[in-house]
């Protein structure tokens, strides 16, 4: 029995078991099908950490969902987003989670714009997911901002095709920005960890502000780096949050709040 088999949560309801015979279930045929690559996360409790002083360099960008006024896409499985950053390094996201690779429509398999990784919280099972980015000119995303109706001018065909295997036609969504969200970022080469660590800091308006410690490494891999990268956030005397909720879950819960 692999590590790839026990890892994998059930893909629509529940957790994958493994069989305890030697026997072959669904479910592990499933597991199978996980992606090669995954993104061990830790939500950190010291959100005001400065990994600057780590000798990481900060670059900044604006996060943006969109979704319904009561978050079904997001409850579906289905998240839109968009990436607004300080370099002209802008795109739009659509991601799919729980998914795995073959899941993907074959006309959209290879294609350079699709990734499929496992992601995996602290102290998780992880969940395979599939998502499609594609470089946007960010002024599109600033009159999607000011706008709605020029949400749906976001999606190209191809994301349209993507979204569209979670049963959602997302140009005809009525749909609205969550957001922006102030997002920073350090990537640091952690030579002790082996790895590339990425620090990233949400500020939310109307929530709270998280700072999460990542690391992207083969799936296979990912008990023993999820193990090691704890231990290096612990000798940097850098803590687990109690609750590692995933950042964007968090984050669409406090922008749908009604303001007060």
């Amino acid at each position: 029995m692999t590590l790839r088999h026990c890892l994998v949560p059930m893909l629509l309801s529940a957790l994958v078991g493994c069989a305890v015979d030697g026997s072959t279930t669904a479910e592990e045929e499933v597991a199978k099908e996980l992606p090669e690559r995954a993104e061990v996360k830790v939500l950190l409790a010291e959100a005001a950490f400065d990994p600057a002083s780590l000798g990481a360099r900060p670059s900044t960008r604006t996060i943006t969902f969109y979704d319904t006024p009561r978050l079904e896409l997001s409850k579906a499985g289905l998240l839109l987003r968009s990436r607004d950053g300080e370099d002209g390094d802008d795109d739009i996201t659509v991601k799919l989670r729980p998914f795995v690779p073959s899941q993907v429509v074959r006309s959209l398999q290879g294609e350079a714009e699709l990734k499929c990784e496992l992601d995996v919280n602290a102290g998780s099972q992880g969940t395979s997911s599939c998502s499609w980015t594609e470089s946007v000119d960010g002024s599109r995303i600033k009159r999607a901002a000011r706008d709605p109706r020029a949400i749906a001018a976001l999606w190209t065909s191809k994301a349209e095709r993507f979204a569209a295997q979670r049963g959602h036609a997302i140009t005809t969504l009525d749909v609205r920005p969550f957001g922006p969200i102030s997002s920073t970022v350090w990537k640091l080469e952690a030579e002790d960890l082996a790895e590339e660590i990425t620090f990233e800091r949400w500020d939310v308006p109307g929530g709270n502000t998280t700072l999460e410690a990542s690391v992207k490494v083969k799936t296979a891999n990912v008990r023993a780096k999820e193990t090691a990268l704890l231990a290096w956030l612990d000798a940097h005397r850098l803590t687990q949050a109690k609750v590692q909720q995933t950042k964007t879950a968090a984050a669409l819960e406090a922008l749908a709040r009604p303001v007060r």
